[in-house]
């Protein structure tokens, strides 16, 4: 016999459960083939049994006048039911409180459902705010374990607030996901470390890095690795402050250049394939010092003009060659 069956109204057709005063009173009565007896200990309280003569199935029950109920059933079902009495704003809690242990094994599932109502009058704490719906506090360690399967944590907002270390540690993968086509992910912190073996990136959009103060380093190690800036498009450096660029072993530049779309055999109509713009307030511009020789070669013509004087010296022999030498 199951809660729902169990007879809960008087065969008289005179409301619920006999509510007899007097507190030795017992009655009985044949209720959908159950063997009915209540007996009544004292007022407010009485004791309900059920018989099945068919399946020598019991039922027992606990009432109060309230409506709160305890009930065993022949399933082996316990079920511990509260009420308000008179639909009053408190009252109907389930209180427990053991000096020991809890021990509490399920075979089967677990359900919790909590409503969480404001208007039940007793869903604030002594500051006056708003308690949680539920709220779980544990002195010591607390351990949560899903063996085999799916930990899920939902809400509409969710907070994770650790006093001293939040550790995320996964034996595989660790997602993390903004919106589902495009959230934010901010993050605050005074350092922040990366130690891994590859780090990729994939970025539709743009990176924008700001750093107001302070140092910007890459260290490679390994005197095999190198580091590789491709673009397709445009890179543009502007320095405000000094341009150093040392090179250890050789440098090579190529320049494609650029082919003015006017004219190909005009060469006024072609532009610089290097340009560069130096300006200075010291004697000299441009300075190069090397204990080897510079090689210079060019197409159809060199050009060299200066407002000022042109100065060539050698210690040794200077070799001037062309078909036709004009000096003026």
């Amino acid at each position: 016999m199951s809660l729902n069956t169990a007879p809960n109204v008087n065969p008289s057709g005179k409301g619920s459960f006999p509510t007899n005063t007097n507190d030795s009173a017992t009655s009985s009565f044949t209720a959908n083939g159950y063997k009915v007896t209540i007996t009544r200990p004292s007022p407010g309280v009485q004791y309900i049994t059920t018989f099945d003569p068919k399946t020598g199935a019991t039922n027992w029950m606990v009432v109060m006048d309230s409506g709160a109920n305890i009930r065993v059933t022949e399933s082996g079902d316990i079920a511990l039911i509260g009420a308000k009495p008179n639909a009053a704003a408190c009252g109907g809690k389930f209180i427990q409180k053991t000096p020991g242990d809890e021990i509490k094994k399920i075979d089967g599932k677990s359900h919790t459902e909590i409503g969480g109502d404001k208007s039940a009058g007793d869903d604030s704490d002594e500051s006056g705010e708003d308690s949680p719906a539920y709220s779980l506090k544990v002195y010591g360690n607390a351990y949560v374990e899903s063996q085999g399967g799916h930990l899920s944590m939902r809400g509409e907002n969710v907070s994770i607030n650790a006093i001293s270390v939040l550790a995320l540690k996964s034996d595989k993968d660790i997602l993390l996901q903004a919106g589902e086509n495009g959230g934010k992910i901010t993050m605050n912190s005074g350092t922040t470390e990366l130690n891994t073996g590859f780090f990729n990136q994939n970025v539709s959009g743009g990176i924008y890095k700001t750093v107001p103060s302070g140092e910007e380093t890459t260290t490679s190690l390994d005197p095999r690795s190198s580091v590789n800036v491709v673009s397709s498009g445009n890179i543009q450096h502007k320095i405000l402050g000094d341009y150093k660029l040392e090179v250890v072993s050789k440098a090579n530049m190529k320049i494609l250049g650029k082919v003015n779309p006017t004219g190909w055999d005009d060469l006024k109509a072609q532009q610089e394939g290097l340009k560069m713009s130096v300006t200075t307030t010291g004697a000299y511009a441009i300075g190069v010092e090397t204990p080897q020789g510079i090689d210079v070669k060019a197409g159809p013509i060199i050009n060299i003009l200066g407002s000022g004087i042109i100065s060539a010296k050698a210690s040794g022999v200077v070799l001037v060659k062309g078909s036709v030498i004009l000096l003026n």
